[in-house]
């Protein structure tokens, strides 16, 4: 009896064991083996075939392909480890030249993309639905199978082709499917100058998807303390809440906070700007209560935030803890996303792709530290990231909750409560539909960092993002347990939002297994031929609306007909630029200074005097002096970065001057996306004297001013702050001074 069963148990086992059945809930942890160390003059297909799994149909297609591999072994400490891991990658080259997806092991528990391999064991035989012939009962809807090997290349052809005509000059994405990693790829040149090529740790800020992460961890310490994200804030937090009026004061939830509906448009331009290293979020957030609200509190959608970092600041008082700490813990230490981390908090950016700006058509890298400017406001947007962290983060919310091997991360009801439609749509004007498109991406609703919409068919949870000149795009598609990402580190174009428009969209058809309805000439073209597009106009308006810190230039007010204080209705005298220079205070964004400067002044230092290239056939010189006269300019300092040279518009108007910034932020008036000056207008009171400013720090809502506080710009705080590096010198001085005065009164004093 034993020896019959043992003898049918072996036959079980060997039976299996050659036809590889494995479980259809296997993880594909379980699937991984260590590779072997290949030397890099071993050819893919010498390796051996382990398993047993390598089905002919990939080789032939492999072959048909005529692709070439180059075997790669790498060595590299992933960040946070102490030990060197071996990565093995695999460049693939089709016959074109043109560079493919790198695929890439990170270590034993990762899972990976193995398209590329031929002696892995095989995830994509033991994954890939088994298709039946047509007409058979039980055959799988398109949308639940994986992509084709041949769609895959296809794939990856438009995103080059796409990079290239929209000069893009890096991207990395990643493709989940069913809860496994289908595709990360990471293409073009981390610095656009050097042609340092992007790596797969090569860090892209992620800008407003960050979002996502600051709704879960909010709800989610909400929810553990039995808190309603409806419970009124001032109950929380009732010693130190305020904000600008009673109502919203006494009413304000974090929902409305994490929904954008508390009717504060964004102010935009004081975080671009950057405000002081020495303020603090707990400070910022003091001041909103002089912020001015414009609409009703749950009227309208307005895109802010800094009550995005309230609504973080809001658990940060619950738990004693910091917004940045809660994260680590709540999602990235759990996913194991090691390469992702905080701007803000980032002293090195040798990892970076660098963002970089168009001139003349040529791209110029810009400086980093300009990715400092989100601070303290990193909630809404200081996050950066890699292809194959941002996978975990997709697979983390795909699975509701949970990770592939069944981990529970977050509850599932905190996610689906983040999505929960909050706010009608924004109405950023980017929708698609029929028949003046061929498929239709239509906006439902928004959530708490997250906008509903639906494409062809399918319901699509996404957001975009953008820092500086980073831009990303991240959508779910959970109907189909598909979802994707993608960035890239700029520049800052129309032609750049139409690029990742183009690309989400053909992963999204990938991965539901529908008919691509852009081609290698249309993606070159959209929203042509299907509607008119000028490709040097600015970025799109859902990266304006969407994005976490996108450098946008104002709408220009400051000419429009009115009564406003400071009109040129009624003064039009010559104000002599003493009278504008002084100090000019807001209760919520600090001091701006007006300085007098003469070109290479030596009061500045080499970077501000150094003036941008100004594109071809938009050099506004003349009309910019006004009177001819290059000595009559005054430089405007606000924030961290803010630096702009200010000319006068006309002779005419004498209170309004256009202003071009010098310094790190030259792009934002000097570049082929961004040409236009900001327009600065000094206000008078009743006798004529300059007694402030108006400075567009939002966009569309022209309603800010500075009061003059001071005529001496030396005695400014900002001033002060720039100097603090010298007081310790003064104090010495000073003292060594006073020492010399006491011993010559001494003498003058001693009888002779």
């Amino acid at each position: 009896m034993y020896v019959c069963v043992i003898l049918l148990s072996v036959s079980l086992q060997a039976i299996l064991c050659e036809c590889d059945v494995r479980h259809p809930g296997t993880s594909s942890h379980s699937l991984l083996e260590r590779p072997r160390k290949v030397a890099s003059s071993e050819s893919v297909s010498e390796r051996p075939n382990k398993g047993g799994l390598l089905r002919d149909s990939r080789r032939a297609y492999r072959d048909s392909q005529k692709v070439k591999h180059d075997v790669k072994q790498v060595d590299e400490t992933p960040p946070g480890d102490g030990e060197t891991q071996e990565i093995f990658y695999v460049d693939v080259q089709d016959d074109a030249g043109d560079e493919a997806i790198e695929n890439t092991f990170w270590n034993d528990s990762d899972v990976i993309d193995v398209y590329a391999y031929d002696d892995v064991p095989g995830i994509w035989e033991s994954r890939r639905p088994r298709s039946r012939s047509k007409g058979q009962a039980g055959v799988l809807p398109k949308w639940q199978r994986l992509p084709t090997l041949e769609n895959i290349s296809r794939f990856k052809k438009l995103v080059q082709q796409t990079m290239a005509c929209r000069q893009l000059p890096a991207l990395t994405l990643a493709l989940v499917k069913g809860g496994h990693v289908i595709l990360t790829a990471n293409l073009g040149h981390a610095d656009p100058e050097l042609h340092v090529p992007v790596t797969r740790s090569t860090r892209f800020a992620i800008g407003s998807l960050t979002k996502a992460f600051t709704s879960t961890v909010v709800s989610e310490v909400l929810w553990r303390r039995n808190i309603s994200l409806d419970t009124p804030i001032d109950q929380l937090m009732p010693d130190s809440f305020q904000l600008m009026d009673e109502v919203r004061t006494r009413s304000v939830t974090t929902r409305d906070l994490l929904g954008h509906r508390t009717g504060v448009p964004g102010y935009f331009h004081a975080l671009m700007m950057g405000f002081p290293s020495h303020v603090t979020r707990r400070q910022l957030l003091s001041r909103l209560r002089y912020v001015p609200a414009v609409v009703p509190l749950r009227s309208e959608f307005l895109y802010n935030n800094y009550l995005y970092t309230l609504a973080a600041h809001v658990v940060e008082h619950l738990t004693g803890r910091s917004w940045e700490a809660l994260v680590r813990d709540h999602i990235l230490r759990p996913l194991g996303m090691r390469s992702t981390g905080f701007v803000d908090e980032t002293k090195d950016f040798g990892q970076f792709a660098l963002p970089c700006a168009l001139v003349n058509g040529t791209l110029r890298n810009l400086a980093p530290e300009l990715l400092l400017s989100v601070s303290p406001c990193g909630p809404a947007g200081s996050l950066y990231s890699t292809a194959h962290d941002m996978a975990r983060w997709l697979q983390l919310l795909l699975g509701n909750g949970s990770t592939p091997d069944g981990k529970r991360v977050v509850q599932e009801s905190v996610l689906e409560e983040t999505t929960r439609p909050v706010m009608p749509p924004p109405g950023i004007g980017t929708d698609l539909t029929r028949p003046d498109f061929p498929v239709a991406d239509v906006e439902q609703s928004y959530g708490m960092g997250w906008i509903t919409s639906n494409y062809r068919g399918y319901r699509k949870v996404w957001h975009s993002g953008g820092i500086v000149t980073f831009s990303s795009r991240l959508w779910l598609l959970p109907g189909a347990g598909a979802g994707l990402f993608v960035a890239t580190n700029g520049p800052q174009t129309k032609a750049k939002g139409h690029a990742l428009t183009a690309i989400t969209s053909m992963a999204a058809d990938l991965l539901l297994g529908e008919k691509f309805w852009l081609n290698s000439s249309t993606v070159c073209t959209f929203p042509a031929p299907w509607k008119p597009t000028s490709e040097t106009s600015r970025h799109t308006a859902a990266d304006t609306a969407t994005s976490s810190t996108e450098d946008r230039v104002p709408r220009d007010r400051s000419t429009e007909k009115g009564t406003k204080r400071g009109s040129e209705e009624f003064h039009t005298r010559h104000l002599p630029d003493e009278e504008l220079m002084g100090v000019y205070s807001h209760k919520a964004f600090g001091d701006m200074v007006i300085e007098q400067v003469v070109q290479n002044d030596v009061t500045l230092s080499e970077t501000d005097v150094t003036e941008p290239v100004i594109p071809k056939g938009h050099d506004h010189s003349e009309s910019a002096t006004g009177s001819g006269n290059s000595s009559e300019r005054l430089l405007l300092k606000f924030g961290r970065f803010g630096k702009l040279k200010l000319t006068r518009v006309r002779p005419d108007r004498a209170n309004q001057w256009e202003g071009r910034f010098v310094g790190p932020l030259w792009y934002v008036t000097a570049s082929d996306e961004s040409r236009d000056p900001l327009r600065v207008q000094f206000l008078q009171d009743d006798a004529g004297n300059v007694d402030g400013i108006r400075f567009p720090i939002d966009g569309k809502y022209d309603i800010i001013e500075f009061e003059k506080r001071q005529q001496d710009p030396r005695l400014s705080s900002s001033y002060s702050a720039s100097c603090r590096g010298c007081s310790f010198k003064s104090v010495v001085l000073a003292v060594a001074v006073s020492h010399v005065l006491g011993i010559c009164m001494v003498w003058r004093l001693t009888p002779m």
